[in-house]
């Protein structure tokens, strides 16, 4: 018996090498693919996306803000490429260019979409750029944090309705606990969104009132914290305050 272990031993190596082998290969293709989707649908977008946030909620934008974005060409160009994309993302794209065509009775609805789609497509970015062979873990937490900021702007804006209502809102955003924003995760904004809608109404009132109960209590401890009741602040606070959790 013992005359067989040599052969025994030569072919579970050659077994392991084949193996190996497989997982090397599956890997320089994965690594491959990832890298081709940063450059045609990664880096072209992201910049864009990002600052779109950055601008359009900026308190001197009609002053500090010299060049707007096309948002029109943006996600035209980014729908052209949508095949590096996920399922996520193309759903994302195609309610937003099927809302120019229907009317759903509360208007804005192609404004609320559009967020819908960077937020969707930042969480993409976040897969892809975590799955390049290097990292750059400062660029990945600040597209982080912009994607939370979309999240809250799009469930906000599908409670108030009116677009220049959730960018004034948003203008306040210095109000929202660095703490706070630190521990929210994504994975709990991706729940809130992706709710079903015979229960998101639901979900989403337990997501702001304990989200505004935390700004609440950073307002009282700011020495600039009153709204007349015709800001933002103040009517998103009407929409909740009948709600049993609302402070």
């Amino acid at each position: 018996m013992t005359q067989y272990f040599p052969l025994i031993g030569a072919f579970i190596g050659a077994v392991i090498a084949q193996v190996l082998s497989h997982v090397f290969s599956i890997v320089r293709e994965n690594n491959t693919y990832n890298k081709k989707v940063y450059q045609e649908f990664i880096y072209p977008f992201v910049t864009d996306v990002v600052l779109f946030y950055k601008t359009e909620t900026n308190f001197r934008k009609g002053h500090d803000v010299e060049k707007e974005i096309d948002l029109e060409k943006l996600i035209e160009d980014m729908s052209e490429k949508i095949s590096y994309g996920n399922m996520k993302l193309m759903s994302a794209i195609y309610h937003y260019q099927s809302s120019s065509h229907f009317f759903d009775g509360r208007g804005g609805t192609q404004e609320r979409e559009r967020l819908k789609v960077f937020f969707w497509y930042l969480d993409y970015t976040v897969y892809i750029l975590n799955k390049l062979p290097k990292k750059d873990n400062e660029m990945i937490e600040e597209i982080i944090n912009v994607q939370k900021h979309y999240a809250i702007w799009y469930l906000v804006f599908e409670k108030l309705d009116v677009y220049e209502e959730t960018v004034e809102f948003m203008q306040y955003d210095f109000y929202f606990p660095k703490w706070y924003m630190d521990k929210l995760s994504i994975d709990e904004l991706r729940m809130v969104i992706e709710e079903n809608r015979e229960q998101f109404q639901e979900t989403l009132q337990d997501f702001l009132v304990g989200f505004m109960n935390v700004i609440n209590t950073e307002l009282r401890t700011s020495s600039d914290s009153t709204f007349n009741k015709e800001h933002a602040f103040s009517k998103l606070h009407e929409e909740l305050k009948s709600y049993r959790k609302f402070n």
